[in-house]
This record gives structure tokens, sequence and C-alpha cells, in this order.
């Protein structure tokens, strides 16, 4: 029986149960190998031949739509070129680099890549460095 929720008597179901009654699936390890191989695939191709990226034969062979592929593409591309440090405690050296260059005016996207952090990481972190000790990030 589901459970209620609160004074509304709104009702839930395990998100498994709810995924089965709209037909979506959990995309499986072997699915994301083969997706991201295809893309390797079609990359090479693309630099010989000028062909670019089609996910229909591709999601016709997973049946799944082209938006899904598409879609989990995209997912699985952001986890590939997570930044190299994330997760890492900032050093002192991250810290001076990111206050000089931006003192240097240089832009954001620049900073981050050079530092190997993600947007989120280099904006927490100068949020916080402005609020602790009344650093300007302009």
């Amino acid at each position: 029986m589901p459970k209620k929720l609160g004074s509304l008597g709104l009702q839930y179901r395990r998100v498994s149960a709810v995924s089965r009654s709209v037909g979506l699936r959990i995309w499986s390890s072997s699915e994301d190998a083969e997706l991201l191989a295809y893309a390797d695939n079609c990359r090479a191709r693309e630099k010989s031949v000028g062909t670019s990226l089609n996910y229909a034969s591709l999601a016709e062979k997973l049946q799944r739509t082209p938006q899904a592929v598409d879609s989990r593409m995209y997912q699985l591309e952001q986890q590939i070129t997570f930044a190299p440090n994330s997760g890492k405690s900032w050093t002192e050296e991250d810290l001076r680099l990111l206050l000089t260059w931006r003192a240097e005016g240089e832009k954001y996207k620049v900073i981050e890549k050079r530092l190997g952090r993600t947007v989120q990481s280099r904006a927490k972190k100068l949020a916080l460095m402005k609020q602790r000790v009344g650093v300007s990030d302009k």
C-alpha cells in the first residue's frame, strides 16, 4: 500500500516502480560502453571522412530514442571531462594562482581549465574567500 505524505494525501511509489510505469530504463554499463565506443569511432571517422555523430542508428540498436541516447552521451561526456582536480582540496598555491590570475583580468574559463577545477568549485571557493577575508573576485 502506498504511503501518504503529510496532510496533502500525496502518494508516492518507489522510483523503480514509477520508472517501469512510464517506460524508463536505467542505462547498463554495457550500453554506456557501447555508446562511448560508438562516439569514439564517429569522431575518428569525422576527422578522416568528415561525417558527423548521428545517434539514430545506435538508438535503434539499443532500443532507445535518439533523444535518450543524446542525453546519455552528454551525461557520460560530463563525467569523462570532469575537472582533473575534482574532489581534491585546494592548496595554498591553487588559491594564490586563482587570485593572481583573476587580478590580472584572466577569464574564469581559462582559470578553471588551468587549475583543473569546475565552474562550481571556483565560484564556491571565491565566495567563501570573499566572506572570510573580504577578497574581491572582480
